[in-house]
């Protein structure tokens, strides 16, 4: 049974209980309802539009970070990119000047880095921003492998012409505070003993009986014997198509088989087999043809001394062998 109603009644003077029954206590439960439910729905309406769920709010703030790690991750791509642009100039422009190599083209640097956009998960290709880091984060994968085959080779190709430039003859056999005198004559000459035209194919350093010899490159002594016409004579292969000969010794420092550095003592002036006075006969071949051994001084001294040299060089006197 409902809860009583209490009204006031004029003729008795006294509050009556009222019992609410039948369809008067339906519509007013009816109209009772309906507000509390309008009342709540406006309420859930309002708190849904001011304040998200806790799990879309976490959602949001995990989405958040990510937002700002992608971010930080594309400001390293751009990064390294930059970075990468930077090597391969220098590595065209630079290094591959300076070992005579040449420059790697576009197509060599692009190559193989496209296509392979059909391995990409399909949750990655339903979102374009996303597929492009993916592509470019390929292209620099490409980019960064090409360029450490590229240096791979530099590397090989330095290590090849730091021993080529080590083993060229490229300095004098005899100091200049040794040396008195330097006979340049080079090729047909007539000959200080058999007075007869006979090729020259080195020059002579007139320096005391004894003074030093050196290694003018890196290399090993392929021969050091004695020879009639040369005396007391060193064979050095520099390797790399280069040979040098030291003639007329007062006597040896190395032995056949052994290598040698350049600036590396091998030997003393003299005047053995055919020469006129002490002095070192000194040969340069290249391919197995002589060359004039003048032209290999200057990578060594210094623009004076150098000078000292060609003005040292006797041109007009006969060779001494």
């Amino acid at each position: 049974m409902a809860a009583p109603h209490f009204t006031y009644n004029l003729h008795t003077c006294q509050y009556e209980p009222v019992y609410l029954t039948g369809k008067r206590l339906l519509k007013k439960s009816a109209v009772f309802l309906t507000l509390a439910l309008i009342i709540s729905s406006a309420t859930f309406s309002w708190y849904m539009n001011r304040f998200s769920p806790i799990e879309e709010q976490l959602q949001r703030k995990r989405n958040k970070a990510l937002l700002a790690q992608w971010q930080a991750l594309n400001n390293q791509v751009a990064g390294r990119q930059k970075t990468l642009t930077t090597l391969a100039e220098q590595d065209d422009h630079t290094y591959r000047v300076i070992l005579d190599l040449p420059a790697l083209s576009a197509g060599q640097r692009l190559a193989g880095a496209g296509g392979a956009e059909k391995n990409y998960p399909a949750e990655v290709r339903k979102y374009p921003l996303i597929l492009e880091s993916y592509k470019q984060i390929d292209r620099l994968k490409h980019q960064a492998e090409v360029e450490q085959q590229s240096f791979n080779q530099l590397s090989e190709t330095a290590t090849i012409k730091n021993t080529m430039w080590a083993s060229r003859p490229a300095i004098q056999p005899v100091d200049n505070r040794e040396l008195t005198r330097l006979h340049t004559t080079f090729g047909l000459r007539m000959h200080p003993i058999f007075n007869v035209l006979m090729d020259h194919k080195g020059l002579d350093f007139t320096a005391p009986k004894g003074a030093p010899v050196y290694a003018t490159g890196d290399g090993r002594v392929s021969m050091a014997y004695f020879s009639g016409s040369y005396g007391n004579v060193i064979f050095i292969d520099h390797g790399f198509d280069y040979e040098t000969r030291y003639a007329h010794l007062y006597k040896f420092n190395v032995t056949p088989g052994q290598f040698v550095k350049r600036g590396q003592l091998i030997g003393y002036v003299g005047n053995t087999g055919i020469s006129v006075s002490p002095h070192l006969h000194y040969e340069v071949f290249y391919k197995g043809q002589a060359v004039n051994p003048i032209y290999f001084f200057q990578r060594d001294l210094s623009n004076l001394e150098y000078r000292k040299l060609i003005q040292t060089a006797g041109k007009s006197e006969s060779s001494l062998d």
